[in-house]
């Protein structure tokens, strides 16, 4: 008898049985967003990882990737935002899954930020004690005054000149 019932009615192309082009491109989008979320997670913990030991040199190569992945999930979450309805037609383990990639991503941002942070200041407190090395020295180089005359001096050496890379 059900299936008299489903012949004499018109398809209904919007039940779970039969999805039609946007679910299908939606689910499309949402596992493409959990594949990114994992995606980032993984060059984030990597790029941690080298701020930890300091490898700025292999940090460089990680940026465009994780541009590449940023932009690519932004543009996924945009897509499924068009339709806020979605996650209520979400089988329950793929919204589980869905939150589950999500809450790591946002952890592993956080301790990115927090690593990104602590090597900046790194960097910055390296590079004042190497200014302030540099001054120092150049206080105590010998040279000759505005009048010509000897200035004296500790060292005996000449004025250093510096450049410092401040990328990071």
């Amino acid at each position: 008898m059900l299936a008299n019932t489903a012949l004499a009615s018109p398809p209904d192309h919007h039940s779970p049985a039969q999805p039609d082009t946007e679910t299908a491109s939606e689910s499309t989008t949402l596992l493409r967003l959990i594949e990114l979320a994992r995606d980032l997670t993984s060059v984030l913990d990597r790029e941690i990882h080298l701020l930890r030991k300091l490898e700025v040199n292999s940090i460089k190569e990680l940026s465009e990737q994780k541009a590449q992945l940023t932009e690519e999930y932004r543009g996924h979450v945009r897509a499924l935002r068009e339709n806020p309805g979605f996650s209520e037609t979400l089988e329950p383990r793929l919204r589980d899954e869905l939150a589950d990639v999500i809450e790591r991503l946002n952890e592993t941002a956080q301790a990115n930020e927090t690593a990104l942070k602590a090597a900046m200041e790194a960097h910055d407190r390296v590079f004042r004690a190497i200014a302030s090395a540099v001054e120092a020295q150049q206080r105590e180089a010998s040279g000759y005054a505005a009048t010509g005359a000897h200035s004296g001096g500790t060292s005996g050496g000449t004025p250093v000149s510096l450049r410092i890379n401040e990328n990071l």
